[in-house]
């Protein structure tokens, strides 16, 4: 390995060190922006989110676009054990084969995922929200890389 390879390489790993140590908590939680239109002459009811329809919701969420393509979450109801699959813009029942995180949140949650950040947030607060990284840490932050935008959900 001549000098200048040696350098390049040198200042590699410098730089996926200092950015393993710098790098803030990993967060696969997002701001939700809703972006239905407005009529300035009608009057709209606040959405009511269920455990019938969260699904369908989530799915169009930004966050839920936003997940890598090959990424895989679950998120299980923690009080009544119910599980679902989260993938690029799908929210479907199930349980994950290979997720690379678990997301643990009580159901008593479910009406205020109508802003995904904030659930997460009060969720963190109240200590009610579990997570477990089942890949490492390096290949979720290389994964997720796209997913740092969300980071100030937590």
């Amino acid at each position: 390995m001549d000098k200048k390879e040696f350098f390049i390489v040198s200042g590699m790993i410098l730089l996926i060190i200092l950015f393993i140590y710098s790098a803030p908590r990993l967060g696969i939680i997002g701001n939700v922006i809703n972006k239905q239109a407005t009529n300035s002459n009608s009057v709209s009811a606040p959405l009511l989110i269920t455990k019938d329809n969260f699904q369908a919701y989530l799915e169009k969420q930004s966050i839920i676009q936003d997940i890598p393509k090959k990424a895989e979450i679950s998120l299980i109801f923690s009080d009544t054990k119910e599980s679902y699959i989260i993938t690029k813009s799908s929210v479907k029942k199930g349980q994950a084969i290979n997720p690379d995180i678990i997301i643990t949140i009580p159901s008593t949650y479910i009406p205020s995922l109508s802003n995904f950040c904030n659930a997460i947030k009060t969720a963190n607060t109240n200590k009610d929200l579990g997570y477990e990284l089942v890949a490492s840490k390096m290949s979720l932050l290389w994964k997720y890389k796209s997913m740092m935008k969300y980071k100030d959900c937590l």
